[in-house]
């Protein structure tokens, strides 16, 4: 085993003597480009972390190859009380990887609650932050179907303006909003979620660039229960429907054919 290991496996007296007998040794980097300090919070070694941030506290920011800072890996593993060290020692809780994900992103696609939830405390414009690729938290939020999190997203103290832009916001390349994705995925629990807020309804009329509202996706896959939701939140007469159906109809011999 190697002293990054051990960092990882919270061998705090391993690392200790390391140190202290190899004090230039505490920037190395392992062959993944990590050092021993986000090994540590990756694994969510606490101790660690405070006992080399006292030696090397530029360490703290440091990233791995793929660009992942030791609070991405602590917001990853789910290790809170590591994150809080890190944030309260003035970490970069923005910091994108090489992908352009901030630690919220890690959070929620590891479904990691507590660090998901704190980084949001810190600072909740993190769910109006775009990756590189064009994505929003919510849209990973949907993606993974993590209802936590889509959830929380959607009880954050935002300006109306910015509510709307994030819950009707649509994916990248395409013009679906959460709603019809969540939809196309048969995510009973998202649906609902979204459709109990005021600004989610508003996505059950919308018309994605092939002609579907979301209820068409839903007729595509005969999903009664988001069909009996959708119709109810959005009290949609029979006209529409039939209208939704042929278009569904249509869309589904498309493919088939």
């Amino acid at each position: 085993m190697t002293e990054f290991d051990h960092a990882f496996q919270g061998e705090e007296g391993k690392i200790a003597v390391f140190i202290h007998e190899h004090p230039e040794c505490i920037r190395q980097k392992n062959d993944k480009g990590r050092t021993l300090l986000l090994c540590a919070a990756a694994g969510g070694r606490t101790s660690i972390v405070e006992l080399i941030h006292d030696f090397a506290p530029d360490l703290l920011d440091v990233p791995d190859q793929q660009g992942m800072t030791p609070v991405y890996h602590a917001a990853m593993g789910n290790h809170l009380c590591t994150m809080k060290f890190l944030i309260k020692h003035g970490c970069n809780i923005h910091a994108l990887d090489d992908q352009g994900k901030s630690p919220l992103y890690a959070s929620i696609e590891f479904k990691a609650k507590r660090t998901f939830n704190y980084l949001l405390e810190c600072d909740s414009k993190l769910a109006m932050i775009k990756t590189i690729r064009g994505y929003l938290p919510i849209h990973i939020a949907v993606d993974v179907n993590n209802s936590a999190a889509l959830k929380m997203l959607l009880r954050l103290k935002l300006t109306k303006e910015e509510r709307t832009r994030m819950i009707l916001a649509s994916y990248p390349g395409t013009s679906d909003t959460p709603l019809h994705k969540a939809t196309l995925f048969n995510l009973n629990r998202c649906v609902n979620i979204l459709l109990e807020d005021d600004i989610g309804r508003q996505a059950t009329l919308m018309v994605n660039t092939m002609g579907h509202r979301p209820i068409g996706y839903a007729l595509l896959s005969n999903n009664a229960l988001i069909i009996g939701m959708l119709v109810r939140s959005c009290h949609m007469d029979m006209a529409l429907l039939m209208n939704c159906h042929r278009v569904a109809s249509s869309s589904s011999q498309s493919l088939s054919s």
